[in-house]
């Protein structure tokens, strides 16, 4: 193997290979068609190989190695593999070496505006039990930029929190690391200097557009029937126009310029996810007071703090391309960007997405009524992810065992509380 490309997640127990046709292509050039019944091996190294990197349960389908016709495959080129009857499945090659040596660092970034609630501590949960199972590293990274609404007091609760379910974690408050320091409050200055660095290298610019300017050509935009967003006003302002509208007091924000074209990265869970450019319109990475937007913040400190693989709540999907943009413009390599897999939101029993209608959601609400951290553990492990075989309990070291992201499931119902054993 002089290289490897991730495939999954691409798991059917319905599937029987056979005759079926697999196509193959490397950069939009077709390589190769032939039957899958050519291309399936029982070698003892493949599963070996494999075996290392995702666990694998009875009636797992695994196609790997270089089909005849295809040649050397190049790290950051795109690979498309089809299987007549199963779907295509699209990602980038990684070197083989370069997969082996880069250690697995998840991270768990809340905002806590209050108590952390049952879709938080699953999230945290899951990003714990693949770091545990992979070996690599857990940060935990506390996002309050937002000084108003998160405070010392709901943090301190974040992080008690995290210690009485026993999720430890190995970067972060209270056991430091090299990548500090872990609250965003305390990273200021590092997303000035990007945001001025973005400027200063053409992909970002000063936009001087007042709220009411903005919501005017929206509307505008809405009575044409046109997606709502940024126009692009402010990208060539000249020096008399940036002169004029500091005459006038105006403060400018920073906006990053998305290039014509479309995002596609490949979701750990969702498999394949596309967004065409013209749906993500320039966007904010400081406000005018200097404060960075979630945007900038998040990806600057994924690249820094060394990130490989973000598991977090799909509500957060639409801001991968804006992310990755980011990522772009800070120079890093396509191949070294983070793996996104995004969870399934926890769904009440009346079928919408969880909130206070539904119950208590609060860690600390069932804490307080006397369940055991291994019981909310065990149900939220289940809730949105399987081992197989229908199984109902599992303790944190079968877990660690067990964990693989391309076993999340794209939706999760969250069952009344009596589910949880105190």
């Amino acid at each position: 193997f002089d290289s490897f490309c991730p495939l999954g997640p691409w798991i059917d127990t319905e599937f029987k290979p056979g005759s079926q046709v697999v196509t193959a292509t490397v950069n939009g050039e077709l390589k190769q068609s032939a039957p899958l019944s050519d291309m399936v091996f029982d070698v003892p190294f493949i599963i070996e190989f494999v075996t290392k990197v995702m666990t694998l349960l009875p009636g797992d389908v695994i196609l790997t190695g270089t089909p005849s016709g295809i040649g050397p495959m190049i790290a950051g080129g795109e690979v498309v593999v089809s299987v007549e009857g199963l779907g295509s499945l699209r990602n980038r090659v990684s070197n083989v070496a370069n997969q082996q040596q880069r250690e697995v660092r998840t991270r768990f970034a809340p905002s806590p505006t209050g108590d952390l609630h049952v879709g938080n501590i699953r999230t945290a949960l899951f990003d714990w039990a693949y770091a545990r199972h992979t070996g690599g590293k857990l940060i935990f990274r506390i996002e309050d930029t937002d000084r108003e609404r998160v405070t010392d007091e709901y943090i301190g609760r974040a992080i008690e929190t995290l210690q009485w379910l026993g999720l430890n974690w190995d970067e972060g408050p209270e056991v430091g690391g090299p990548y500090g320091p872990y609250l965003q409050s305390q990273r200021l200055d590092i997303y000035t200097h990007w945001a001025k660095t973005f400027i200063a290298n053409g992909d970002a610019y000063n936009c001087y557009c007042s709220t009411e300017e903005l919501e005017a050509r929206r509307e505008k935009q809405r009575e044409l029937n046109q997606a709502p967003g940024y126009d692009g006003k402010c990208r060539s302002l000249s020096a008399d126009d940036i002169a004029g509208y500091e005459s006038e007091g105006r403060k400018p924000v920073i906006r990053m310029r998305m290039p014509d074209g479309e995002t596609r990265f490949n979701d750990l869970i969702r498999g394949e996810v596309t967004f065409e450019h013209k749906y993500v319109p320039d966007f904010v990475l400081m406000r005018a007071d200097g404060s960075p937007l979630y945007t900038l913040a998040v990806a600057v400190d994924d690249v820094l703090m060394k990130v490989t693989h973000v598991l977090r709540g799909e509500d957060l999907l639409s801001s991968t391309p804006r992310q990755i943009r980011v990522y772009q413009a800070m120079g890093v390599a396509p191949e070294d960007f983070p793996f996104f897999a995004h969870l399934p939101f926890v769904m009440g029993q009346d079928n919408a997405k969880l909130s206070k209608r539904n119950g208590e959601v609060s860690i600390a609400w069932y804490r307080e009524q006397g369940f055991l951290p291994e019981a909310i553990c065990n149900y939220l492990a289940l809730l949105g992810w399987s081992p197989g075989d229908d199984v109902e309990n599992i303790t944190m070291d079968e877990l660690v065992k067990l964990f693989t992201v391309e076993r999340d499931r794209k939706s999760t119902r969250l069952n009344s509380s009596h589910e949880f054993v105190s």
